[in-house]
Formats: structure tokens, C-alpha cells, sequence
């Protein structure tokens, strides 16, 4: 991660980018290069450990004059940020889901317990598809 800094603000940068004010093939300069015209590679801390259904971090470049860090702000975190854990936490169990939906149809399970039918009567590879679906649907949050 770069930083170029200006007016002693720092932007964050994941690469450098190609070709910079008439600079081109900037990703070729020297760390003291870099420094000369204003850019500098950012010292990254481990990232603190949160509850993302709780907390988010908010992530900040400070310039000391010499060099550019990244500082990690915990805070409560908003409604959607906590709709958007949830389901980045649930997207594979969803994924999953979906490719049974396809062998047993949504519903089915539904279906089954509705009318009293006893799944032993399938065959063990749908009773075992059955139950993690029930398992799956079960863990969602």
C-alpha cells in the first residue's frame, strides 16, 4: 500500500498507479525517489481483532513528516454494516443452500413435516441433504 501526500495529507493508494503528473513507470522508482515527489510505501499494523456484528473499523493515514501509518479506529458499527457482515458471513452457507434447493426443491422440508411424511422413507443420500439443509437454514443469523 502507497500514500501520496500532499499539503501533509495523506491518500491511500492499494498500487501505484502507472503514470503520475509526466511520470511515467513510477512503480520504478527507489523508495527515496518515491519520497521526493511526495509518495511513500505505508506501514500497515496487524489489523485489530472485532466482532463485525458489533464493532467496524474506521482505517486512517497519519504523516508524521517522515513516514505514513495506518491507524484502525474501532466504533460501533451501523445497520449496514451489520446487514453487510451478516450476509458476507452467510454467503456460503447460502451458496449451499441454493445447490440444494436444486436436488431438493425450497420448501420441501415445509412440505414434508406439513403433511407428516417421514423421511425415512427416502433414500439415506436425500435424508442426509434434508437435514443439512434444516442445518444450514438453522445456522443462519
Amino acid at each position: 500500500m502507497f500514500a501520496f501526500v500532499e499539503d501533509n495529507v495523506p491518500t491511500l493508494y492499494e498500487v501505484l498507479p502507472l503514470n503520475w503528473r509526466h511520470i511515467s513507470n513510477l512503480s520504478a522508482l527507489g523508495p527515496g525517489d518515491l519520497e521526493k515527489i511526495g509518495w511513500y510505501a505505508v506501514e500497515m499494523p496487524d489489523v485489530p481483532t472485532y466482532d463485525p456484528f458489533i464493532h467496524a473499523l474506521d482505517r486512517e493515514a497519519v504523516f508524521d513528516g517522515l513516514r505514513v501509518r495506518v491507524q484502525f479506529t474501532k466504533r460501533m458499527a451501523t445497520d449496514s454494516e451489520i446487514a453487510a457482515a451478516r450476509a458476507l458471513a452467510n454467503a456460503p452457507s447460502l451458496r449451499e443452500l441454493a445447490q440444494l434447493d436444486l436436488v431438493l426443491p425450497r420448501g420441501l422440508e415445509d412440505f414434508y413435516r406439513a403433511t407428516g411424511f417421514d423421511i425415512s422413507k427416502l433414500d439415506p443420500a436425500a435424508q442426509q441433504k434434508l437435514r443439512r439443509k434444516n442445518s444450514l437454514r438453522a445456522g443462519l443469523k
